[in-house]
């Protein structure tokens, strides 16, 4: 006899439509940020080898290709990032370990 499956939808899950006053911005400003994001994790991994070099065991901030500030204790980045006028924005935060570990899954 075949199994009877039920179909689940995001809202199952709690999720609701995208409301611009809760998250203080556009769809379009949304989707914008997101792709800023990703450039900036993109630029991350491509310069890893030389992060690695020049901030060993440090967190860093990447934004616009660009690397706006590092240091060992991330609490500290967090407030510093907080702290500024545009907050987080896209930052992408990474921590640059001193060893390269590959992952074997």
């Amino acid at each position: 006899m075949p199994r009877k499956t039920s179909r689940r939808t995001m809202k199952d899950f709690g999720a609701r439509p995208f409301d611009e006053k809760e998250w203080g911005m556009t769809r379009e400003q949304l989707h914008e940020k997101l792709r800023r994001f990703g450039e900036n994790t993109d630029w991350c991994y491509r310069h890893e080898e030389r992060l690695r070099k020049k901030y060993p065991d440090q967190w860093v901030v990447v934004e616009n290709g660009k690397v706006i500030m590092a240091d060992a204790d991330h609490a500290k980045i967090l407030n510093m990032l907080r702290d500024r006028p545009d907050g987080i924005d896209a930052s992408y935060i990474h921590f640059i370990s001193r060893v390269k570990y590959n992952l074997i899954v």
